[in-house]
This record gives C-alpha cells, sequence and structure tokens, in this order.
C-alpha cells in the first residue's frame, strides 16, 4: 500500500488515472485502473483499490490517497517511482503522524503513543499504547493541570483581596488556608507518585523482563528452554556442555513479554571458550530480572546461591517423568519438559514473580513524560514544604507554577522544536 498525503496528493492520483474522469468521494474505496509508467518504459495497467480521505478529515489532516495493489515489491517500486516522478517525494520518517500532531489531528502524547503502537511486542503492550492513543493520560493530565489552576486562582484571590483588606468579601467557596491546601496538596502527591509508579511498571511491559534459566550441566534446561518457546531452538544432546554460550529469544506469557535466556551449565571447565560461556551464564544470574534454577530429578542437588532470593528466583525439578513417582517438594516445581506436565503451573509462576498485570489500563507515562511528571511531583514537595514551614501560601505559589509547566510540557514542548524533532525521528518512513 502507498500512501500520499498533501495539497497536491488527488492531482498526483489524478496523474495515475489518464483519461478516467472520475469524482473520488471521501472514505470511499474504488477498484480503479492506474497507469504505472515507472522509469520511462511502456505503461502497464494495474488494477488498484483507491481511498481518498479529503481534508481535513484525514489522519494527516491533508488530503490523503491510498493506493492498494497487488503484493509485488517490484510492482510496488515501479508506483513509486511513476508517484514521485508526478511531483511526490517520500516523507521523512513519522512525517504522516507529524503533520497530523502540527493539523490538531493528535496531541503530541498521542502521538508519542502511535510509535508505541507500532513498536509494542506484546499484547499487554499493545494496550497500554491503545490506551493512551485514546487519549486517557491527556484527559488525566488536562485534570490535573486544571486542579493546579484552581490553587492558584485560590491563592492570588487572598493574596490581591488581603493587600486591598477586602478580605470580608471573599466568598466561604473561594478561600483556601494552610492546613485545607497542604491536605489537598499530599492528595495530589500521592497520586502523581502512583502514576510514576505505574509507569515503571508499563516501562517493564513496554521492554519486557529478562528470564534466565541457569543450573549445572545436563539437568535439562535447553529441552526447557525450547518447551518454553514452543520450537526447537536449542541443540539438545544427552552430553553436558553442548550449550556453550547462552542464547535469547523473545516469548509471551500471559501478555507480558520475556526475554528467555538459555544459559550453558555451571561447572569448572578447563576449556577456554566454554570456560568463557560459563562466566556469562553467571553474569545472567546476576542481572537477569528473573530467573528459573533447574535440578535434575535423578541428580544430586545443586546450590545456585540464590536460595533466599524467593521473589526473584523460580526452582525447578527437571525430568521428573524418570522417577517412580511424581515429586512434592516444598519450593520446587516438578516438571517434565517433555511431555508438558508442570509447564502451566511454571508459567503462571513466571507471570506471578513478574509483578505486572495484563490489564493494560494503568499509566502509561514513557520515558520523557514521566520525567515532566517527575518534575511537577518535585515542585509539588517544594510547595508543601513551604506550607509546612508557616509560609504565606503565596510562597507556595511559584512552585505550583512551574508544576503546571511542567505539566504543560508533555503536550506543549514550549516551541522547542528540537524536542519534537527528536520524538518523530525515532519512527519509521510511513508512519
Amino acid at each position: 500500500m502507498l500512501r500520499i498525503s498533501g495539497p497536491e496528493a488527488l492531482p498526483v492520483l489524478a496523474s495515475l488515472l489518464g483519461d478516467q474522469q472520475l469524482k473520488l468521494e471521501h472514505a470511499h474505496a474504488r477498484l480503479l485502473q492506474l497507469n504505472i509508467t515507472g522509469n520511462g518504459s511502456s505503461p502497464l495497467e494495474e488494477q488498484a483499490v483507491v481511498c481518498c480521505y479529503h481534508a481535513p478529515h484525514s489522519y494527516t489532516g491533508d488530503d490523503l490517497v491510498e493506493i492498494s495493489i497487488h503484493g509485488n515489491p517490484l510492482l510496488l517500486e515501479l508506483l513509486l517511482i511513476t508517484v514521485l516522478g508526478s511531483g511526490a517525494r517520500l516523507a521523512e520518517p513519522g512525517e504522516f503522524t507529524y503533520r497530523a500532531f502540527a493539523n490538531r489531528k493528535l496531541d503530541l502524547m498521542q502521538a508519542e503513543a502511535v510509535h508505541e503502537l507500532i513498536n509494542a511486542g506484546s499484547s499487554s503492550a499493545l494496550r497500554l499504547a491503545a490506551s493512551s492513543l485514546s487519549g486517557l493520560q491527556g484527559k488525566v493530565v488536562s485534570t490535573w493541570r486544571k486542579q493546579l489552576l484552581e490553587w492558584l486562582a485560590a491563592i492570588e484571590l487572598i493574596h490581591d483581596y488581603a493587600s486591598d483588606d477586602l478580605d470580608a468579601s471573599i466568598e466561604p467557596s473561594q478561600r483556601i488556608d494552610s492546613t485545607e491546601l497542604s491536605e489537598d496538596l499530599d492528595r495530589f502527591r500521592e497520586e502523581l507518585s502512583l502514576a510514576l509508579e505505574a509507569s515503571r511498571r508499563s516501562a517493564l511491559i513496554r521492554s519486557g523482563l529478562s528470564l534466565a534459566i541457569v543450573g549445572a550441566p545436563n539437568v535439562g534446561k535447553s529441552t526447557l528452554f525450547n518447551a518454553l518457546l514452543g520450537y526447537e531452538r536449542a541443540l539438545v544432546h544427552h552430553a553436558p556442555g553442548t550449550t556453550r554460550d547462552y542464547l535469547s529469544e523473545s516469548v509471551e506469557f500471559g501478555g507480558i513479554s520475556f526475554v528467555l535466556v538459555d544459559t550453558a551449565g555451571q561447572h569448572a571447565s578447563p576449556d577456554a571458550v566454554e570456560s568463557a560461556g560459563v562466566d556469562r551464564a553467571r553474569d545472567w544470574q546476576d542481572s537477569a530480572d528473573l530467573l528459573i534454577i533447574a535440578s535434575a530429578a535423578d541428580g544430586p542437588a545443586i546450590d545456585n546461591g540464590q536460595a533466599d532470593d524467593n521473589q526473584r528466583c523460580i526452582h525447578v525439578l527437571t525430568r521428573c517423568d524418570l522417577l517412580p513417582v511424581w515429586p512434592q517438594q516444598e519450593g520446587q516445581l516438578a516438571i517434565c519438559a517433555l511431555d508438558g506436565r508442570g509447564l502451566a503451573e511454571l508459567r503462571e509462576q513466571i507471570i506471578q514473580r513478574s509483578g505486572l498485570s495484563d490489564d493494560g489500563s494503568a499509566m502509561s507515562f514513557n520515558r520523557r513524560q514521566a520525567a515532566l511528571v517527575q518534575h511537577c511531583l518535585e515542585h509539588v514537595d517544594l510547595a508543601l514544604e513551604a506550607i509546612r514551614d508557616g509560609m504565606p501560601l503565596d510562597a507556595a505559589a511559584q512552585d505550583l507554577h512551574l508544576a503546571r509547566e511542567a505539566l504543560s510540557g508533555l503536550n506543549d514542548p514550549g516551541g522547542r522544536q528540537s524536542v519534537v524533532d527528536s520524538i518523530f525521528s525515532s519512527f519509521c518512513v510511513g508512519k
């Protein structure tokens, strides 16, 4: 599909239609014959589905044309050359969404959500991005800014009237004292703090958690790795030391994305290459967000030095099919990676230990946005400190102004084009 946007989009389309005189209705798909000349060779006729969106009722806010053709890359290349020869140019990264932002079809936070939606690596990340794109975060921020403005107006009113000795003319509903404002700001900072904590969890949902399988050689780590992936990725052999370096693949459990890592068996080895693989396994054991510590049911118990880290570590007993009775051991999950017994319980443990939920409804500020909310929180704390030190309410007003200004930066970069350019430069071409 080829997308053309801008004031000359419809004339460019007309050049492809030749003598066909058609009235193309808004948002109405038509099956049309296109004359594709490419680089000057004899014209090629192609049947295409064409849909036009007339400004301002399009994604970008400009006239927009979408042309869907048969899925041959050579045909698409010829169509692109023809369109460029008719006066169009290639879009810059993120330019379609940038035009939607410039034409007020999307605010800046929604534009960033488009990028997150495209790059989401799990169903939970998709739901978070869709929530942001719907404008949920923008509505919450708008409510916060409105609340700050009301407090500022109340402080300014009291300050102005007090200077004119007209306190008696202020309506009771318009009055605010230090105790009331302090209580209100306490509740407000708690709301900001909860939103930031939810955003930290959301960041993990977006990026995915690392989940490493560690243990001694030949305890079934690679077999478990393949079973959790659902396909044969790691080489499995009965000989110890088959895995000499780590393997990593993305996998989703309960809507949450994980980077699953199969590591080399940890033991002393005279082989330099195998020893390097063991060192990398220990690095993963130290750095992974979650660990699956594997021991073989038909082998000796292995102490990996992680027994007390119950939240981070999941202890599994592999090859339980080799035992005459299915084991029931406290603190260990019994599994058989070959026939799948115990894997459902293991996946549930992984989801539970991640501390992340798949509701997709949490606040989902990205790093740029969270930094501004954190800046707002810091100024609210300074305002509270001034009030509790017994200073006049107008002493807190400056920090409340700065708190509101920080929130304004979420959707209004304040003329700093570099911020906008940085956001859209990370988009791929065509979005």
